[in-house]
């Protein structure tokens, strides 16, 4: 079913009081304001629909400049211009809605409610008879006294009987104790009128303001697909509810591909006047996709000769049509309740995708108040329902979630979010953090942890925000507006100087106070981390060397005595014994060693398969040979000191390993962990290195025996 189009009328107050700046000078007047705004969202709806009608009338004018309908047939409603006819904008338009805040003709005696008048006549006039949603937006700073207050209430009435009707009023500035009488009455006015006829009253002190209160509304936004789908609670207690999705991410304007310079392959804008140079509109490029025989270029294959299939390494699996149809798993659409369990038990960070939102069917007002009874009921136990989530017919069965929620304006529902499979989720292992969590749950007031608590505190507290309007759970989409922005600047061919800037909702507007910064700064050592450079590979050829002869001349052919510089062997000291050897045969062999080592399998403590890893690091050092060229003790002695520099780091990373997987305290978990504990022992009994014993027993006293002891450790439950 397609969506219903959408007519738009603006009534924008052009008197005299609008040319008042609305945040003092330096800042656009009102009239600018609410100008921009227009144009600007007038050229959003024409991307989003191609439907929307768009009409736009002021009042306040100057008697000469009055032109409208009612006046031409009735006399009357002076001062109300018709600047926009209701029709299918065009970019002509957006140029006459921008220039209406240069005109400088206005009146003192502007009447809103005359306005208001003529702007109903246009929306009940306009497209009669056809299904339309009628949406009515009114602009004003309410500095103007309201005349004709008998003639409201039939007008309201009207409104009412009107199907598919939407109002908005914007009042430009807040209205603050300081405002004059005028503006504090006709504030009351105007929420009087937008509460009779269920619209919306806004007060508005930028552009944003006006963008964040249109996006969303009767006619003015995405409406959701609703999705008729059964709650199944048992097989014989079925509940026909709707479904439908909350949260829609609104994407950017496609950009559309059209041959530069191309001529009649597409109709010219319907006011484009053809006097320039480029055509309003260019041919749209089209693409044609040829699939040809990799064994033959020349030949061209059809769509019946191509197959689908999957890779298994070199060989090509095909799937027919009729294949894949037996791969799915076949059913009508349903939620069907698994069971019920605890909030805390579903972690955040499970719920996928986007909220959607279940209620009782629209025809039954049974399934609505069974719908209500159980989220009611799920929100005192403080329960979530699992359930089995098929969208469609035939579709992909989904575990989900349904948490229950109350919404001031939808009342009591069900929210559903997707749950991942085992195979959907990802793991990290990090080191635990348990021991410095421990230490902040429960500070004592001389305790390490208890500064950084009370410093972190502070900081939350000096950046909690306490006044409305300082942060906005839902602000505009940067991106998006600043895009149409110029898209819109373009098209009506304003200098960029002259465009209202938006204000970036996404910059903080409350800043932490020097001495909570101090603290957190002093407690937590949040410097940047350097990664730390690689030893540079020094070379005998780099040595600067001092020759001597024997006898004290310079050197000749006699033999020579190399005395190494003292800075060198400061900064190497395996190297302060070497006597003699072939230099570029040391060179060699050297550099075949770091490589050798630099080559070695790689283990972490992020490794999926720990015990595989860490056996294969060990089977690789040990059977390192030494590089030809390096015989001798101390080269011998300095290769095996690396080996266990490696070896000693293997086990180190093994200890993380162990405490990761046991924090995760899950028994598949203490299973791998026990196996990384025995492998560990045997690694430290087996090989000859005292350093390694010393590494283990550590590791036994400090965190094995106090964490999974018997006598309270937390993590017990990993020898069961």
């Amino acid at each position: 079913m397609a969506s219903m189009k959408t007519m738009l009328v603006s009534i924008f107050d052009v008197g005299i009081s609008m040319n008042a700046h609305i945040g003092g000078d330096g800042t656009p007047s009102k009239k600018q304001l609410v100008a921009s705004f227009i144009s600007r969202y007038t050229m959003q709806r024409m991307m989003a629909s191609k439907t929307v009608e768009v009409g736009v009338i002021t009042y306040g004018n100057t008697p000469d400049k009055t032109n409208n309908y009612l006046n031409q047939t009735q006399g009357g409603y002076e001062g109300v211009n018709e600047v926009v006819e209701m029709g299918r904008p065009s970019t002509s338009t957006l140029s006459i809605i921008n220039s209406i805040s240069e005109e400088t003709d206005s009146s003192e005696n502007g009447d809103i409610i005359d306005g208001i008048v003529v702007a109903q006549d246009i929306l009940v006039r306009s497209n009669q008879g056809k299904a339309f949603n009628r949406v009515m937006i009114i602009f004003t700073d309410g500095e103007t006294r309201v005349e004709g207050l008998d003639d409201l209430e039939p007008i309201l009435k009207q409104m009412r009987n009107v199907s598919n009707f939407g109002l908005h009023i914007f009042l430009l500035g807040k209205v603050l104790p300081s405002s004059t009488v005028v503006k504090r009455e006709n504030s009351k006015l105007l929420k009087s009128i937008a509460d009779n006829v269920n619209g919306r009253y806004t007060e508005v002190e930028c552009i944003n303001d006006c963008f964040r209160a249109l996006s969303s509304g009767l006619g003015l936004g995405t409406r959701p697909r609703v999705s008729k789908i059964p709650l199944e609670l048992s097989p014989n207690v079925v509940i026909p509810c709707a479904l439908w999705s909350k949260i829609s991410e609104a994407k950017l304007p496609s950009l559309k591909k059209e041959a530069s310079g191309s001529k009649g392959a597409a109709a010219k804008d319907e006011d484009d006047d053809g006097d320039g140079d480029e055509p309003a509109a260019r041919g749209v490029v089209k693409r044609d996709t040829t699939y040809r025989n990799p064994n033959d270029p020349d030949q061209e294959i059809g769509a019946d000769e191509k197959v689908k299939g999957y890779r298994y390494g070199s060989q090509y699996i095909p799937m027919t049509a009729v294949d894949e149809k037996m791969f799915k798993i076949r059913g009508p659409a349903v939620i069907q309740l698994l069971g019920f369990v605890s909030t805390q038990s579903v972690p955040r960070q499970h719920c996928m995708d986007s909220a959607s939102l279940v209620h009782g069917a629209a025809d039954s007002e049974s399934a609505d108040k069974a719908v209500v009874a159980l989220a009611v009921a799920m929100d005192r136990s403080d329960k979530v329902a699992i359930v089995r989530y098929v969208k469609s017919e035939d579709a992909d069965p989904y575990l989900a979630g349904l948490w229950p929620i109350s919404d001031a304006e939808v009342g009591w529902s069900l929210l559903l979010y997707r749950l991942p499979c085992a195979e959907d989720v990802r793991e990290y292992a990090f080191p635990s953090l348990n021991h410095f969590a421990s230490a902040y749950n429960t500070p004592t007031h001389n305790s390490s942890g208890y500064e950084k608590v009370a410093a972190v505190s502070s900081l939350v507290d000096s950046l909690t925000v306490r006044k409305e309007g300082d942060l906005s759970l839902t602000p505009i989409n940067p991106t998006l507006h600043t895009l149409l922005a110029e898209v819109h600047r373009r098209i009506v061919g304003v200098d960029p100087s002259q465009v209202l800037p938006l204000e970036n909702p996404l910059v903080p507007k409350i800043q932490a106070s020097p001495s909570v910064v101090s603290a957190i700064t002093s407690n937590f050592q949040l410097v940047k981390t350097v990664a730390k450079a690689g030893k540079k590979k020094v070379f005998w050829s780099d040595i600067e060397l001092k020759s001597t002869s024997a006898d004290g001349s310079s050197a000749d052919s006699k033999r020579v005595k190399y005395e190494i510089d003292a800075a060198f062997l400061a900064n190497n000291p395996h190297l302060s014994e070497w006597q003699g050897g072939s230099v570029d045969a040391i060179n060699t062999a050297e550099q075949e060693m770091d490589e050798q080592l630099a080559n070695l399998p790689t283990f972490s403590s992020g490794s999926v398969s720990p015990i595989d890893d860490f056996q294969a690091l060990l089977t690789a050092v040990k059977e390192l040979p030494l590089p030809a060229g390096l015989e001798g003790s101390d080269h011998q002695e300095l290769f095996e000191k690396k080996k266990k520099d490696v070896i000693e780091e293997a086990v180190r990373v093994m200890t993380a390993v162990i405490e990761c997987t046991v924090g995760c305290s899950t028994q598949a978990h203490y299973r791998r962990a026990i196996a990384c504990l025995q492998l560990l022992r045997t690694t430290a009994m087996t090989l000859n290195y005292p350093s390694l014993k010393e590494i283990f027993n550590t590791f036994l006293m400090e965190v094995v025996k106090p964490q999974y002891g018997r006598s309270g450790g937390r993590h017990y439950a990993v020898w069961h």
